[in-house]
C-alpha cells in the first residue's frame, strides 16, 4: 500500500513584520482568526473567525468566499489588519 499524500496542505508563507503585529493584536484581543480546507475541493479553504472568549458549541462567522494557495495567506493577514484598524 502506498502512502496517502497530503494535498490540502498550507503553502509556506513567511509574514511580515506588520503581519505579526496584526496577528498578536487579534490573540491579545480573543479575536481568533483561523482556516480551514473546503470538504471536497483539494487546494482550497475558507476563513473563519470568532470573537471573544471561547464558548463551548459556538459557532464562527465563515467567509463566503474560498482562496487558493495564492490568496490565502494575504486574505488572512488583511482579517487580521482590519480587527487592528478598527481598535
Amino acid at each position: 500500500m502506498g502512502v496517502k499524500k497530503n494535498d490540502n496542505r498550507t503553502p509556506d508563507y513567511i509574514p511580515s513584520i506588520n503581519e505579526t503585529k496584526w496577528y498578536s493584536y487579534c490573540v491579545k484581543n480573543n479575536i481568533r482568526v483561523s482556516y480551514f480546507p473546503v470538504q471536497y475541493e483539494k487546494g482550497k479553504w475558507k476563513i473563519t473567525i470568532n470573537i471573544g472568549p471561547y464558548k463551548k458549541g459556538e459557532t464562527a462567522h465563515i467567509s463566503p468566499a474560498t482562496y487558493d494557495k495564492y490568496s490565502l495567506w494575504q486574505t488572512y493577514y488583511q482579517v487580521c489588519k482590519y480587527y487592528y484598524n478598527k481598535r
